[in-house]
């Protein structure tokens, strides 16, 4: 557990009750609000468990950030996005990679040890493809939360992290392809 969570557990009614509250203000300012659900949490910490939320609260304001990070370390099965999350509720979407094996703590591993796409354990270009079966069609980010990486000069780590994530699209394009 990270030291942002709390063993006390959430009441999904008033989660969900107050993040169509919040998703309803963000569009009175012209503007939507995503979860970006956490492995690591206690409340919000699966793919299943944001889809059924934003289903539930059916406000066009209020989506997901879909962080491969979040869906894959945990072992969900990518295919859960294409057969069950309406893409209107796809509001952002972040690439980064993984070793095969945790490293730490889910927390610990998260916020230091992400790779480039393309360079660790997870399948980014099903992933991608997962993703754009529901027609996301917006900008993709990349976050590399890594000790590693916070060591290179900016100009580095963004030719990398472009290299890197542009040959992942390629390799997406590909297998929609064949």
């Amino acid at each position: 557990m990270g030291p942002e969570t709390t063993d006390r557990p959430a009441d999904p009614d008033q989660f969900a009750a107050c993040f169509d509250t919040l998703a309803t203000e963000a569009a009175s300012h012209g503007t939507r609000v995503a979860l970006e659900f956490l492995p690591f949490a206690t409340y919000g910490n699966s793919l299943d468990m944001g889809i059924e939320l934003v289903k539930q609260v059916a406000n066009p304001a209020g989506g997901l950030c879909l962080g491969i990070w979040h869906v894959a370390r945990p072992g969900t099965d990518y295919a859960v996005i294409a057969d069950s999350l309406p893409g209107e509720y796809v509001f952002s979407v972040e690439l980064n990679d993984a070793a095969p094996e945790l490293v730490g703590s889910l927390f610990e591993d998260t916020i230091h040890r992400r790779l480039l796409p393309g360079t660790g354990s997870f399948d980014i270009p099903a992933f991608i493809n997962a993703v754009r079966a529901t027609g996301f069609d917006c900008s993709w980010g990349v976050e590399i939360l890594s000790d590693h990486h916070r060591t290179l000069p900016p100009e580095e780590g963004l030719a990398r992290a472009k290299k890197a994530t542009l040959a992942c699209f390629a390799e997406a394009d590909r297998r929609a392809r064949a």
